[in-house]
């Protein structure tokens, strides 16, 4: 016996229409329903944040007003820091830059618009002749990243035993294998 054509429609329609229905079942939930870290603000990464009106991302090191200034010569006094050893450390940068120049001629350095200090160290990679920062090694990533940090502690802006004391937070490469990612985080 042969089915009829409309009948062959209908069915057709009839799945297409509770395909799209669970479809917007599905994708509208999630918004009734919020997990955990949305709520709260709490996922993998806990941020911190403040309840005080005008003090949302505040950082007292790039707040310009007279009264900062005198909180942090305060605190740099209470820590035995004067102006003249941050100008130091501030000419370390210098210094260290130029020293891994002179190993690395294709160096790139980007400094934080708001601090002043070394955020991206990499070779130029718009370069013909791109240089590596360290050599090929058989070590872990995170201590081929901390052995260069030691090896450039001026520009980095630490002393070797606050480099050592550095927590890996990641140390992995990606499933081709052609990068390799290490974090080192400094807590206080």
């Amino acid at each position: 016996m042969r089915k009829h054509p409309l009948s062959r429609a209908r069915k057709g329609l009839i799945s297409t229409i509770v395909v799209l229905a669970l479809f917007t079942v599905l994708t509208l939930i999630p918004s009734y329903f919020p997990s955990d870290a949305v709520t709260t603000g709490k996922g993998l990464i806990e941020r911190t944040s403040t309840h005080v009106p005008g003090l949302e991302n505040f950082d007292i090191r790039t707040d310009k007003t007279h009264e900062s200034a005198q909180r942090i010569e305060a605190f740099r006094a209470s820590a035995g820091r004067t102006a003249s050893a941050i100008a130091d450390t501030r000419d370390g940068f210098v210094r260290g830059e130029d020293a891994l120049r002179t190993r690395v001629s294709s160096l790139k350095i980007e400094y934080t618009e708001r601090l002043g200090i070394p955020e991206v160290i990499t070779p130029d990679m718009w370069k013909s002749n791109i240089e590596r920062l360290t050599g090929a090694s058989g070590m872990k990533r995170a201590d081929l990243l901390r052995n260069f940090a030691r090896q450039n502690n001026e520009l980095i802006g630490m002393e070797p035993g606050q480099i050592d004391e550095l927590k890996v937070l990641a140390d992995y490469e990606n499933p081709n294998g052609y990068l390799g990612f290490a974090h080192l985080e400094q807590r206080i």
